[in-house]
């Protein structure tokens, strides 16, 4: 059993930490060769390079047979655990890619960059969870229909079951969403790189959602 975030550390590093999209404008249009795979779940990071869809990355794809995710819910667990699994050949194929690199102009990139150069693969997966899918869903609808947005949790129905989470809004596919919470722009420390990477977590659960403001989608992401 892994060890837990003290509840005292989550309090002051994750909760004040929300994820925007303001790094550059056009994080979506990467200009790269599209690459036919048959399968009902697309993996988004085959297009960077056909090594993701090496049979080592089977185990990483946790999510199937789930029936309460959506696609791209179950592709945000799915590459986070290819991620975690391979985090260098993330960078060699993904972080320094041109494409990428340029629509995300911000200091905090080569910060990512640097970070993910430190990590160890982790050969332990993130397993769904649907009672922090529950938690991470009823916040996403809460915001969305408020129009508000942060970790509070607003009205009572919304139940905590969660030692992390994280929030983004703007992104409506999982490679942006990972993305956005993974640079992490204007977070000293990277609460939300922080998050997604650490191996002090087994479960996680994703909800993505509308949000009635100008950022249209929002995505909740709750660790246990």
């Amino acid at each position: 059993m892994k060890n837990y975030i003290p509840i005292l550390f989550i309090s002051s590093l994750l909760f004040c930490n929300v994820s925007f999209s303001f790094c550059n404008t056009d994080k979506k249009n990467y200009k790269l060769n599209k690459i036919i795979i048959y399968d009902s779940l697309i993996n988004p990071l085959a297009k960077f390079s056909v090594k993701w869809n090496d049979k080592k990355f089977k185990s990483c794809k946790t999510v199937e047979g789930i029936n309460y995710l959506n696609d791209e819910e179950k592709k945000v667990i799915w590459v986070l655990n290819m991620i975690r699994l391979d985090p260098q050949l993330f960078i060699k194929t993904v972080l320094l890619n041109p494409a990428v690199m340029k629509a995300w102009k911000c200091p905090e990139y080569y910060t990512l960059i640097s970070d993910v150069k430190k990590l160890k693969p982790d050969s332990t997966p993130l397993l769904p969870d649907s009672l922090a899918f529950i938690s991470a869903r009823c916040h996403a609808i809460q915001s969305g229909n408020k129009g508000y947005v942060g970790h509070t949790r607003q009205v009572t129905e919304c139940k905590s079951d969660f030692f992390g989470e994280c929030c983004e809004y703007g992104s409506n596919n999982a490679f942006d969403i990972l993305m956005d919470l993974l640079v992490d722009q204007g977070k000293n420390p990277a609460g939300h790189r922080i998050i997604c990477l650490s191996n002090r977590y087994e479960k996680l659960g994703v909800a993505i959602q509308p949000h009635k403001s100008i950022y249209r989608v929002n995505t909740v992401m709750d660790f246990k």
